[in-house]
């Protein structure tokens, strides 16, 4: 089993260079070099030049109108721009340069596709930036000024005459060629010809940082292990077998762990090490069922089908105007799903894949930890951190005989699963009991009896519940290895009610009390009172708009976002993107001529109530973003980072370093980096702005983490196993009961403590600082209070 373990990993190393090199290869074969590693680098390193160049020619025409050049013709077509200054135009050009850099190409066609690239900015700048924002989301950059997205936007489209382009291309190509080392003009003579053929090619600079940029080897794709993982000893050297290079601790964003070098890891170490040596199971009878499923197309147990919607043909003959539109409809659905589907049918295909490779075997998930604590499994595909379908076709390697509590914890697991998360367990319990002939029914023949379980809200997970009480029914002393999983009510924002002793806000997250409660709907209830208010009194817009949103529903699920993303410091763009998406879906299809109608004024109107409706019923959490802001203004001020401890011991480290390149927004064209000289910073210089960035979502999962930490603890002290997903806990029916209390237990001793009190003297003795701001507070809540409502986690 080593030697095909150490196999497997061998080849998805090499998979992984391949796919590199592959990456690298359809980059260039698209045109699109910009994007490669030395891309990056060659606009980075002369975008300044192009810009500072482009600026003296615009000078030199704006105070010598009459100035003849080369190509100076359309120096005024650069106006278009001047809102922006030149670093758009010269952007845009540098990235169409770059795009084909490697390559030998006519000076015409050169010039006349940095040309189209500066006509495509020009329309862009034509159209509304939040309908510009959607149609890229939606259709992609592409779309945002083709032709059709255009004239049904009512603007104009007529595209600018090859000439043209030229133009603007050649005034833009002849100022990279002067200001960077990048480009030289070689010519061709032909017989006959007026004048010689000129082409681009690359220098021998530009050939040299090409060479000196290979493929980067993307990410191995981590599966499953055969074998018991290498047991974690410090900072590297653990997890799988062949990599000895892997690293406890990881960040997504370039980061260095020097600190953790002097810190104490033993329960980080402990925490990881447990949860390695538990052994799991891929069900080879879950696997076979959603293969067939997967490629029998069968709706509603994968979010989308394997094979793409197809585009129904074109009338052939005259029809009505309904059934044109429905027509219309269904190409543009196609369209849709063919374009936001595409990477979820990769992942789903993947996954299957993996989980049959791995079916019916002895595993073990290797485990790593973010720069916060939080502890995920190094495989991507076949986790039990996945989606629905991947969690249903993993379970534990040892199995328990259930018990009568254990099968009522099936019962209500099933439950939960179906949609009944949010009632109470005598709810859950009752529903599971009159519905057993169901779970026989679908753990019997699933993929006859679809009526059975396809509609539930996870519909694997209630598979494999349903699975496990039909053995439990069969042999009641069988050994059943299906998780139970308990997972916490709003825990974001009841990390922060408990830390700033919100009683509200900690009784609306289940905290205290004894029924389940709901902070989403509570919201939703309080937003669709001012807009049945708008209705009643509101402006014709305000009723026009209220209208629409009291047809569509607003419910919890349409509020779970905006409540969330603002804790964690969303500002208006997003809530409005975020309800933009929420509306199309509930909506269906719509036409890029109503996006503005349809789409945008309506979510524009409820982003204002929601923001309103917010600041009144999440004020406290909203100021600890505050408060958390200022102090990291402020000790970063000092050239100071953000350092303290977690509750379980694990230091926190936060400081980004001020950003060596300035970001360069285009409307079409992306937002790629340059550096700056004028404004680059001292190395090792920090920067307020991205440090605070995300610092309440930072120290928020520090804490998730932290609690985490101690129920992987406790479980190990009970012998018992346990499936961490950060604030999701999952333990052998046997167990459930067990882990319920405990989940309940910890979570009232752990805050106990007054943990932002010793977060702000922690940092300011850590940074020498005094004065920083006082942790706001709230003192309506009882440590004490917390975990007794058995809600909490459910």
């Amino acid at each position: 089993m080593e030697n095909l373990q150490r196999q497997r990993e061998r080849r998805e190393k090499e998979s992984a260079r391949e796919r590199a090199a592959h990456a690298r290869a359809r980059l260039k074969g698209q045109g699109a070099e910009s994007a490669t590693e030395y891309g990056r680098r060659l606009f980075a390193e002369y975008g300044e030049a192009v810009q500072l160049g482009l600026d003296a020619a615009l000078t030199t025409f704006l105070f010598r109108p009459g100035a003849a050049g080369p190509h100076y013709a359309a120096l005024p077509v650069l106006l278009h721009f001047s809102s922006r200054g030149p670093s758009q135009v010269a952007a845009v050009g540098l990235r169409v340069v770059l795009d084909k850099l490697s390559r030998r190409q006519p000076l015409r066609t050169l010039q006349v596709a940095v040309g189209r690239a500066i006509e495509n900015e020009v329309k862009a700048l034509a159209l509304h930036p939040d309908v510009l924002r959607l149609v890229k989301r939606r259709s992609g950059v592409r779309a945002a000024t083709s032709k059709g997205t255009l004239r049904q936007l009512r603007v104009e489209h007529d595209r600018w005459p090859a000439d043209c382009c030229a133009e603007v291309g050649g005034l833009l190509i002849d100022v990279i060629a002067a200001e960077t080392p990048l480009l030289k003009m070689t010519g061709n003579p032909r017989p006959g010809a007026l004048r010689a053929r000129m082409f681009v090619e690359p220098t021998e600079t530009a050939l040299k940082i090409i060479q000196a940029n290979p493929p980067r080897p993307l990410g191995v794709r981590r599966l499953p292990m055969l074998v018991p993982p290498r047991p974690w000893e410090g900072l590297t050297g653990g997890g799988h077998i062949t990599d000895n290079t892997s690293r406890l601790v990881n960040s997504r964003q370039p980061r260095s762990f020097e600190y953790l070098e002097r810190a104490d890891l033993t329960p980080a170490l402990e925490v990881v090490t447990r949860l390695q040596q538990q052994q799991m199971r891929i069900d080879p009878w879950m696997v076979e069922q959603q293969r067939i499923a997967w490629d029998a197309n069968i709706r509603g147990l994968f979010p989308v089908l394997r094979d793409p919607i197809t585009a129904p043909p074109r009338p052939q003959e005259r029809v009505g105007p309904e059934a044109y539109r429905e027509w219309q409809q269904q190409v543009l659905a196609s369209r849709q799903d063919q374009r936001d589907g595409a990477t979820s049918r990769a992942r789903i295909e993947t996954a299957i894949r993996q989980c049959e490779e791995g079916a019916g075997r002895e595993l073990w998930f290797a485990y790593d930890l973010d720069f916060r604590g939080r502890v995920y499994t190094s495989n991507r595909y076949a986790t039990h951190q996945g989606p629905d379908w991947e969690k249903g076709a993993i379970e534990f390697g040892r199995g328990e005989p259930c018990g009568q509590d254990g099968v009522e914890w099936l019962l209500m697991a099933a439950a939960g699963h179906w949609g009944l998360n949010r009632k109470t367990w005598a709810e859950r319990l009752a529903w599971g009991q009159e519905n057993a002939g169901r779970l026989v029914a679908a753990a019997e023949e699933p993929l006859d009896r679809l009526e059975a379980w396809r509609d539930a809200k996870d519909p694997w997970q209630f598979l494999q519940a349903a699975r496990a009480f039909k053995q439990w029914r069969d042999d009641p002393a069988a050994a059943i290895r299906c998780p139970v999983r308990l997972d916490q009510t709003t825990s974001g924002l009841g990390i922060l009610a408990a830390l700033t002793r919100d009683r509200v806000i900690a009784e609306s997250c289940n905290l205290i009390g004894a029924e389940p409660n709901d902070l989403y709907a509570r919201v939703a209830e309080q937003v669709l009172e001012v807009v049945r208010a708008d209705l009643e009194t509101g402006s014709t817009q305000e009723q026009r708009n209220a209208a629409v949103w009291l047809e569509v529903g607003i419910d919890r699920k349409l509020m779970k976002g905006p409540v969330m993303t603002t804790t964690y410091g969303a500002m208006y763009l997003g809530l409005l993107d975020g309800l933009t998406d929420q509306l199309q879906e509930r909506l269906g299809v719509v036409r890029t001529t109503d996006y503005e109608s349809k789409l945008l004024r309506p979510a524009r109107y409820l982003t204002t109530r929601v923001t309103t409706v917010l600041r009144r019923e999440v004020a406290t959490c909203l100021a600890v973003q505050k408060w958390l802001r200022a102090m990291g203004l402020k000790v970063v001020s000092q050239q100071q980072r953000l350092r303290w401890t977690t509750p379980m011991g694990f230091p926190i480290d936060l400081g980004v370093e001020a950003e060596a390149t300035s970001k360069v927004t285009t409307l079409v064209n992306g937002t790629p980096r340059w550096k700056t000289p004028r404004d680059r910073p001292i190395k090792g210089e920090l920067g307020a702005r991205a440090t605070c960035r995300s610092i309440t979502a930072n120290l928020v999962h520090t804490f998730d983490a932290a609690f985490c930490w101690a129920i992987v603890y406790r479980a190990g002290l009970q012998g018992a196993e346990v499936l961490p997903n950060h604030d999701c806990f999952a333990m052998l029916p046997s167990r459930a009961g067990w882990l319920h209390k405990t989940l309940h237990d910890e979570l009232r001793e752990l805050y106990k403590t007054d943990w932002l009190t010793r977060v702000r003297d922690e940092i300011s003795c850590n940074a020498g600082i005094k004065g920083l701001p006082a942790p706001p507070l709230v003192g309506s809540l009882e440590p004490g209070e917390i975990g007794h409502n058995p809600y909490a986690f459910s």
